[in-house]
């Protein structure tokens, strides 16, 4: 239910920025797409597998497979940080709560609630500055 208020607040900061219907109508799509977009690349960095199988083949034609490190898993402050960006932006708590795989359930909804107050508050902002006719 937040998630659905903070994608309206977004839209509606939109179509605070211009009166044209048309480029708010295109400009909101894209902007969704583009948060999914990155919900989905934060998605796939932080779902990589810490080992992958390297398969060799011997001198003697024998296969062996070992475990080696992968060069793309995050760890440290670099997991952290994506981590922090995959929750805050609601693309990324969209694909979260269609995947059924939230790691910070409580934080998401203060984090969209802090988005709400934001734009809210950039969109009455921009409102008063407007030069109404």
């Amino acid at each position: 239910m937040v998630l659905s208020v903070t994608f309206a607040s977004l839209f509606t900061l939109v179509a605070m920025l211009s009166q044209n219907k048309a480029i708010i109508a295109v400009a909101c799509i894209l902007f969704s797409f583009g948060l999914l977009f990155a919900g989905a690349m934060c998605n796939r960095m932080l779902d990589a597998p810490k080992t992958i199988p390297a398969y060799s083949i011997g001198e003697n034609g024998e296969n062996t497979a070992q475990e080696m490190e992968n060069p793309k898993y995050l760890d440290g402050t670099k997991r952290e940080i994506v981590q922090f960006i995959y929750d805050v932006n609601p693309g990324g708590q969209a694909i979260q709560c269609s995947t059924m795989q939230v790691v910070n359930l409580t934080r998401l909804p203060i984090y969209s609630l802090v988005i709400v107050i934001l734009t809210t508050g950039a969109g009455v902002w921009i409102f008063k500055k407007k030069d109404l006719k």
